[in-house]
């Protein structure tokens, strides 16, 4: 719920930071904003997780931003990023997409983007680093964070073609973040892929568009069934992830949302994966239990 609730306050800080006279406290603002996703994300690394995984409802333009930087304070201490740095990527990964807010049109469209929209989608990235730099932004961990994320090892990224060694590393790291959310959310065009499928596309990209280094870190935090995702049990319940295991195969809780005929369980029930009778089977879309949207935050409200 709080990160819900700091998704739709994004909203009014990117249309001020984008305004003619932005707010002289845009930038505290934003600043603050970071913080309290971090603090959440490290208070309750679990909920935060299933709170990325679980949010098909808000718009992409806002959702996405804060989702980056959810997973980016999750995944910080594993890589040992320091303050300065995370502080840095969490701004980056919250206002890299500043330029795009001009192109909100684009979210609706159900064809894919063609020849000239591909261009102007290509030039958010200097549209975003001409507003920040405007309202003030000179942290270069910041904005060259901002000014790569699109950028790939092979030299195939954009605005600039970059190649690896030229890629500022907390570049390197929000592409692995931004890609990988990018894959589990569904477009107009395609539908979302379910986390693990997504971990098996970032493995197939390492080393070659995305460092190989942070994807592998990526999906050992997150696990193949991160907080979240949607299983089928061997008892043929339907249940939601809830807590990372220590072997990444294996999650250390779900709650059964559905009974082994389909039908939804009006209060979850916990289960443990290792007790064979409740063991993950395997993998499902959250498309395949809308039915059951409802009943899902009680895991974590109870009511």
């Amino acid at each position: 719920q709080r990160i819900g609730s700091a998704t739709l306050r994004l909203k009014p800080l990117l249309n001020d930071l984008r305004s003619a006279s932005p707010s002289a406290d845009v930038l505290a603002r934003l600043s603050g904003l970071a913080r309290e996703l971090r603090k959440l994300a490290q208070q309750d690394p679990e909920s935060a997780l299933a709170a990325v995984h679980l949010d098909f409802h808000n718009v992409h333009l806002l959702a996405h931003p804060v989702h980056r930087a959810v997973l980016g304070a999750v995944l910080s201490p594993r890589l040992s990023v320091g303050e300065a740095q995370l502080h840095a990527l969490m701004c980056a990964a919250l206002t890299c997409d500043l330029g795009m807010v001009e192109l909100f049109h684009l979210e609706k469209q159900k064809t894919r983007l063609d020849a000239d929209q591909s261009d102007e989608v290509s030039r958010h990235v200097e549209r975003s680093l001409a507003l920040l730099r405007r309202v003030g932004v000179n942290d270069s961990l910041w904005l060259s964070t901002v000014a790569d994320h699109h950028e790939r090892l092979d030299g195939k990224g954009y605005p600039n073609n970059r190649v690896a060694a030229d890629i500022s590393p907390l570049a390197k790291l929000l592409a692995v973040l931004d890609s990988y959310l990018a894959m589990i959310k569904p477009r107009p065009w395609r539908p979302a892929m379910i986390p693990l499928a997504a971990m098996k596309e970032l493995h197939g990209l390492k080393d070659t568009s995305l460092a190989g280094n942070l994807c592998d870190a990526l999906i050992k935090e997150l696990g193949l069934y991160p907080p979240g995702a949607i299983v089928r049990l061997t008892c043929q319940e339907v249940a939601v992830v809830t807590r990372r295991g220590k072997d990444i195969h294996t999650p250390a809780e779900t709650y059964s949302v559905y009974e082994p005929s389909g039908i939804p369980r009006m209060t979850p029930v916990r289960r443990d994966p290792s007790d064979a009778k409740y063991a993950v089977q395997s993998a499902l879309s959250y498309a395949e239990c809308r039915s059951a949207s409802l009943i899902i935050p009680r895991i974590w409200t109870g009511h």
